[in-house]
């Protein structure tokens, strides 16, 4: 029976292969055609002209199939040596004994992913902000252009599905998100019969709340796979109420997806830790999450690399036999080489794109201490300021408001969890449980120290895996905590330090839900609706400007919005509406980075006697409040 799985498995492996050969062999006959697209190159270049995104991302799909072509016919010569028999069976075999399921674990697991949507329900609900608003308009759904057969006339331009899969002219567009927004926003459209051109703020956020979602339920299980379901259970409502998760389980890009993908990587190691390598599912499980996560975020491949190089020296050293040894090192490496040569075929589009702006961009945003403080309190509240930078004022009285002395409390609790698990990591019982999270924390750092070396820009989501870790390395320890006070049936007392550090988190992060449950994130969709009503009736029609940084996402909303990014580019348009004697708003958000870059502008948005403030929405950040401005005197 035995030696018949595994038959079944070499066929079924060697057809896998066979059809992923077949496939590219397809891609080289019938797909793009290299000579065509160099030729449309060579002649945009040679005008001074930036190609069309599509003859690189043409170029980058017909060079992905050599690639792959190559790779597979590799891994098929190569069957007999990685897909081999192992020389001794496993005498651990963990795996075989599934995680116990308490009759409370479901219904737990239920109420907490319950708790985790509804928390994120009502800023799902309101307006996108930039990023988001940039994937959707370039990517995803479409955008609207002037219509030069009519008079300030406008009409949608629909994107299709090639162009949301391998348009990248920024790294904004995180394109398994960007997939799943698209089909989201289809199933939309077609159940509500919307037009193309429609768009629903909520529907395109869907996917996101999946993956918050999915993210509470992994996290329970990762737990539960290691023998602790209660912790399972208190993880997963950590994560569920934690407003860092809330913020990003709502946002349709990449970080919405990491929160799922780090527990499910760390569920997928395990399998293959305790089958000492033999568990196939596990291997295919690891390499599906890899390249996943590399495809949806390529800042990820120091994560990634950690973390096989952590499973890598423990299959090493349980093998009972050099050529098991040999055979795991194989198999590893076979699993790699799959989602290495799937990605290549996805990503290398956006690889030849990217070689055109890659070092050019605007964006300086280098890690230093401020940075480090905000990553900080992301971590532990979801805000930007309840990690102190001091301590004490310049009389030496304590500073610190109520809020932040818990929040320094709370910090200290993650900070000896941390240590507590980096020790049982190196010393005690390198367990899966706190080897994997800890693997995660020193690879987001070794990260975030390279972004440094190579002064590029950092933002504190870009490491939002190390959330997952911490909340799972905290309650871990807490679970012990309680067991050496003596946590056993009947003395409840061996529970109040968990209970005070859950009091404490409660208090730290309460401000972060108030934020989060009435404020969306960047306000653009209010602005435009105020904008809409207020000129309802309005003879002639108004004209609408937004100035600076946000003039790129306000036409999500508001189609007919001009974008004015200089000085001279507002006075034109204020010129404009003055001759045609037509009513004018002007908008502009950014504050801090529009009066820094752009003070031009603000010499007339901030005259009172020619623009008066009529309306301001704010939005989760202090750069997210929108102003609306009237033209004083309109004509009505």
């Amino acid at each position: 029976m035995i030696e018949n799985l595994r038959a079944l498995r070499r066929h079924t492996t060697v057809a896998v292969l066979t059809a992923l050969i077949l496939g590219d062999v397809a891609l080289l006959l019938w797909g793009p055609r290299p000579a065509e697209h160099k030729a449309a190159i060579a002649t945009a270049l040679a005008a001074g002209d930036k190609p069309d995104w599509w003859h690189d991302a043409a170029m980058g799909i017909h060079y992905g199939a050599w690639v792959g072509l190559v790779g597979w016919i590799l891994l098929v010569a190569a069957h007999k040596v990685w897909a081999r028999s192992w020389e001794k069976a496993s005498s651990a075999q963990q795996a075989a004994h599934p995680a116990s399921s308490p009759r409370w674990f479901w219904p737990l697991v239920l109420m907490a992913m319950l708790v985790g949507l509804g928390l994120r329900l009502p800023m799902a609900s309101r307006s996108l902000w930039w990023d988001e608003a940039w994937a959707v308009q370039q990517a995803s759904h479409g955008k609207w252009k002037e219509d030069p057969k009519k008079p300030d006339g406008l009409r949608f331009l629909p994107h299709d599905w090639k162009r949301c899969a391998f348009y990248y002219q920024k790294p904004t567009n995180h394109v398994p998100l960007s997939l799943a927004q698209k089909a989201s926003l289809t199933v939309w459209q077609k159940v509500t019969k919307a037009k193309r051109e429609d768009f629903n703020d909520l529907a395109v956020r869907v996917p996101a709340l999946l993956a918050a979602a999915a993210a509470i339920l992994l996290t329970a299980c990762l737990l539960r796979t290691w023998g602790h379901p209660g912790a399972g259970i208190a993880a997963a409502l950590v994560l569920a109420v934690h407003p860092w998760a809330i913020r990003y389980g709502v946002d349709t890009r990449a970080y919405s997806l990491i929160l799922p993908l780090c527990p499910a990587a760390m569920l997928a190691a395990t399998a293959v830790i305790r089958s000492r390598g033999r568990s196939t599912g596990g291997l295919v499980a690891l390499g599906g999450v890899e390249f996943l996560w590399l495809w949806a975020f390529p800042n990820a491949l120091v994560d990634v690399a950690a973390l096989n190089l952590v499973v890598l020296i423990f299959l090493l050293r349980v093998q009972e036999t050099t050529r098991d040894r040999w055979t795991a090192w194989w198999r590893l490496l076979a699993t790699n080489l799959f989602a290495a040569l799937l990605l290549t075929q996805v990503f290398l589009p956006n690889v030849l794109q990217a070689r055109r702006w890659a070092g050019a961009e605007k964006d300086h945003h280098v890690l230093n201490g401020q940075l480090l403080d905000q990553t900080a309190s992301n971590l532990l509240s979801g805000l930007d300021h309840y990690v102190p930078t001091q301590l004490v004022d310049a009389n030496g009285i304590p500073a610190l408001s109520a809020h932040e002395l818990t929040a320094s409390i709370l910090a200290l609790v993650i900070a000896v969890s941390v240590l507590y698990g980096a020790v049982s990591t190196l010393v005690r019982d390198r367990h899966p449980r706190w080897m994997l999270p800890v693997t995660f924390l020193v690879s987001s750092a070794a990260f975030a120290a390279l972004t440094q070396l190579a002064d590029s820009y950092f933002y504190p989501r870009f490491i939002i895996a190390v959330l997952p870790c911490l909340i799972l390395i905290t309650v871990q320890t807490m679970s012990e905590l309680s067991l050496w006070l003596g946590n056993r049936a009947g003395k409840l007392w061996g529970s109040v330090p968990a209970l005070a550090v859950v009091a404490l988190y409660g208090w730290v992060v309460y401000p972060g839900w108030q934020l989060l449950l009435t404020h969306p994130i960047e306000p653009l969709h209010d602005v435009a609706t105020f904008i809409q009503k207020d000129a309802r009736g309005l003879k002639p029609t108004p004209v609408i400007v937004c100035y600076g940084l946000g003039k790129e996402a306000i036409p999500l909303y508001e189609p007919h919005c001009l974008a004015a990014g200089s000085g001279a580019e507002l006075a034109a348009i204020v010129a404009k509406a003055d001759k045609e004697q037509r009513p004018l708003y002007a908008i502009y958000g950014y504050a801090s980075f529009n009066r820094t870059v752009l003070p031009e502008g603000f010499k007339q948005l901030d005259d009172k006697s020619l623009f008066t403030e009529v309306a301001a929405f704010p939005g989760i950040e202090p750069d997210f409040y929108f102003r609306v401005l009237k033209r004083v005197d309109a004509p009505r």
